[in-house]
């Protein structure tokens, strides 16, 4: 019996390793939406990150890596539109679009989910 309580006890995770891994996840998934072009493809993949954007918000350290990441990522596209590498044809087209709006569905019904 004890035995089988180490082993539970040892696949508790704690919030901090939970984050982690979500983090891991996330990242993986982006890559591959990066990496494929189709879009029929990909609205599973983008519900699936609206999901991890709601799951991710509920844990300081995740959310907190979620703002750097935002502010790091808006500086980035700005220096790329003043520099003249990004135009504003590659920010709002129809693609990101429905991306955005399908990543939006992931994570409203995943907040009405969870509560």
């Amino acid at each position: 019996m004890l035995f089988n309580h180490n082993i539970k006890h040892n696949l508790k995770m704690s919030p901090m390793s939970k984050s982690i891994w979500m983090f891991t996840i996330l990242l993986l998934t982006m890559k591959f939406v990066a990496a494929e072009e189709e879009d029929d493809e990909n609205i599973i993949t983008d519900l699936m990150i609206g999901v991890g954007i709601a799951i991710c918000e509920e844990f300081v350290m995740c959310k907190l890596f979620m703002v750097i990441m935002g502010f790091v990522g808006t500086l980035i596209v700005l220096i790329g539109l003043c520099s003249g590498e990004i135009t504003c044809e590659d920010i709002c087209n129809r693609r990101n679009a429905r991306r955005g709006f399908t990543s939006g569905v992931g994570y409203g019904v995943t907040r009405s989910i969870r509560g």
